[in-house]
């Protein structure tokens, strides 16, 4: 008698748009990571897997744009506001080292 065993492999996945998908493989087992470009937030899950029926489990996430708003132009210097510890925004991407302290300009 004779068995013939063929691979079970689930398609290649899409990255999303802004963001990544690395695969382990498309085999049984595989997983997929997702992850976003900077200013951007992955809605849904991380990790998904390659299961026996040729599908991958869950459904695939998306990368959503994080608004952030801008900080604001101190004029004069009496203004003052607090800083965020990271902020994206459409008008500039800043690493800002402060606790939650307000900032005098």
């Amino acid at each position: 008698m004779f068995v013939n065993c063929a691979a079970v492999n689930c398609e290649t996945l899409d990255d999303p748009v802004n963001g990544q998908v690395v695969l382990t493989g498309v085999s049984v087992g595989s997983t997929a990571d997702y992850n976003c470009n900077p200013g951007y937030q992955l809605v849904g899950v991380t990790q998904r897997m390659c299961e026996m029926n040729r599908e991958w489990s869950g459904e695939a996430p998306t990368c959503e744009r994080t608004y952030v708003p801008c900080l604001p132009t101190c004029l004069p210097s009496t203004h003052r506001y607090l800083l965020p510890i990271r902020t994206y925004s459409s008008c500039m991407l800043s690493t800002v080292y402060a606790s939650s302290t307000s900032h005098v300009c």
